[in-house]
């Protein structure tokens, strides 16, 4: 559940810290 969720938090997330943490 948040599959899309995490897509969408994941990648503004990893976008502001220069895709450190992993998919």
């Amino acid at each position: 559940v948040g599959d899309e969720e995490e897509g969408i938090e994941g990648s503004k997330m990893r976008k502001k810290l220069g895709t450190r943490f992993p998919a």
